[in-house]
């Protein structure tokens, strides 16, 4: 399958290959960064409660727990936290995977909508040129179609987990922000603020901000086919048309199959955020009232 990516190195644009090469960058940077929000956070979760109470309660546990009289404090805080850790970096492993899969997808349609609009440029003038021109079309069809097989195969193998994602973040974020603007502790606030950041910056960052990159490089391939002026060489009418047929399909990167990862979906994500966070506020005040 590896042979069947086309490689950045081999682009002869200096200028193109630069730009490939600082998206493949900008990964390392968002990898960086989320690294440092999630350390941060899983400190503050783990570690946080005890060291600003300072008593061995179960209160101060990573996850609050009753410890019985038989178990030390230490022994049950040590293997709390080495809980914490395996799933965080379980999720941080998960997250940082589908970023760079779908920001590598993204710079591959990138790549081919570049080559399609130079598609009849130097026209040829002899037979033997012709050919090479048909063979072009056949490669660029070729291509498109492994992108979208391989599409097929990531939405196979992550989507269930993606759906098992977007059912945990949204009633936790909601949580996170009814603490944020329910709380008066200074302290429960700060926590709130670093969850719920990393929670955003994860779930847009990893997942909704590439997914909609990748969506919006296939809707250009229409886009880009049709104004590289085939329309003034009727020999090649035929094989353009099979990729503007093509091209009209959508590259949606699934969760369970009830929801496509895009932005759209993750503002409306938000919006039920908040909205069940305002509900919960109401809540609130009835029953003190």
């Amino acid at each position: 399958m590896n042979e069947n990516f086309w490689k950045i190195d081999d682009i002869e644009d200096s200028n193109e290959k630069l730009s490939f090469k600082a998206s493949l960058e900008s990964v390392k940077n968002k990898y960086h960064i989320f690294l440092i929000m999630t350390t941060i956070s899983s400190i503050n979760f783990c570690i946080g409660r005890f060291l600003i109470d300072k008593r061995r309660i179960g209160n101060n546990l990573p996850f609050e727990a009753y410890i019985p009289e038989c178990v030390p404090f230490e022994v049950l805080f040590v293997y709390q936290c080495l809980i914490a850790f395996l799933l965080v970096i379980s999720m941080f492993a998960m997250d940082i995977l589908i970023l760079t899969i779908i920001t590598l997808m993204a710079i591959q349609f990138e790549v081919l909508n570049r080559a399609i609009v130079k598609i009849f440029e130097d026209m040829p003038n002899s037979c033997e040129d012709d050919c090479s021109i048909k063979m072009r079309l056949k490669k660029y069809n070729d291509h498109h179609t492994f992108l979208m097989g391989f599409r097929d195969q990531v939405n196979k193998t992550f989507s269930a987990g993606m759906l098992a994602y977007m059912g945990v973040i949204i009633p936790t974020q909601c949580i996170e922000l009814y603490v944020l603007t329910s709380q008066s502790s200074a302290k429960e606030s700060i926590r709130a603020i670093l969850y719920a950041t990393t929670m955003f910056f994860e779930f847009f960052v990893c997942y909704c901000l590439p997914a909609q990159h990748l969506a919006d490089e296939v809707d250009k391939l229409s886009e880009n086919i049709y104004c590289s002026k085939w329309y003034k060489y009727p020999q090649y009418s035929k094989d353009v048309l099979i990729l503007v047929g093509k091209f009209q399909l959508k590259m949606l990167i699934s969760a369970g199959g009830f929801a496509n990862i895009d932005l759209k979906t993750g503002f409306a994500a938000l919006k039920t955020m908040v909205s069940y966070c305002m509900f919960l506020r109401t809540m609130g005040y009835n029953s003190e009232a």
